[in-house]
Parts: structure tokens; sequence; C-alpha cells
């Protein structure tokens, strides 16, 4: 079976080092060759990772806390509503709300899961975990969708 890496998201956190570090979202896909209708089609295995620019790897503990271990170094995200991402100040691009944290991210940068009836959106990997491993989101998505 054939791997590879989906970048996700890219963004810029803090470090406690007190330089902005570059950080990337991956997510892993799988080629499902088993499958001869779904030839050449790549599906997400559910497993992220998150590597600073220069690919080292960031660690994200449960409570969403990130850090470097190579280098003894916490990372933290821009509280929301202090900066946007690059993007989208530069490009002037649609917004579109996290439907977890509210906090608003390009059109473009966000991950998109689509049902028949609604699309969600997520400001990064974190939210979209958390959202994910809530049961009664996506119920309530459900609801709110035939409502």
């Amino acid at each position: 079976m054939e791997k590879m890496l989906h970048l996700l998201e890219t963004f810029t956190a803090r470090g406690s080092d007190g330089v902005d570090h570059v950080v990337r979202g991956y997510e892993h896909l799988a080629r499902l060759d088993s499958a001869p209708s779904v030839q050449g089609q790549w599906e997400s295995t559910g497993l992220v990772e998150y590597r600073l620019a220069d690919g080292r790897h960031v660690s994200v503990d449960r409570s969403g806390t990130m850090s470097v271990p190579d280098l003894g170094l916490r990372l933290e995200l821009p509280k929301r509503g202090e900066a946007k991402s690059a993007a989208g100040q530069a490009s002037g691009a649609e917004l579109v709300a996290c439907d977890v944290c509210l906090r608003e991210v390009p059109r473009s940068e966000a991950i998109v899961p689509e049902a028949a009836d609604y699309v969600a959106y997520f400001c990064g990997l974190q939210c979209f975990e958390k959202w994910k491993n809530l049961p009664e989101s996506a119920e309530a998505l459900d609801e709110h969708a035939q409502s």
C-alpha cells in the first residue's frame, strides 16, 4: 500500500524562545490498491502530524499544547482576533468561521469535510479532531441540516 502526506494547513506559532515558527499540518493518506474500482484514489488514514518548516516533529498533546521535543520548545497559537493568516491578509480572500472555535480563516485554507446536506469548516487539524471525536457534533450538524 502506498502512503503519502497531504498538506492541510500552514500557520505561525510563537515559540517559548520568543521567535515565530512556521508550522505545517499534514494528513496521512493511503492509496487503496485492493479495490479495483478506486484505483488511483487516496483515502485518509485518520492520522495527522505537525512539523516545523525545517521538518522537525511538533508534538501535540490532548489539551492541544504544541511542543518541539528536539528543541525543548513550547509553541503557542495567536489568540483569536489577534492575527489572521498571512494568506487571508494579503489576498482579501473570503473568510469562513471554524465550526468549533469560530476563528475566521480563508476558505481556501479551511479543512472542509462535506456531507450530502451540509459543509463544515475548520480552522485547522486541532479543531477538526475535536469535532470528529465528539459523537454529538456530527449528529447535531445532521439535525441542523434537516431543519
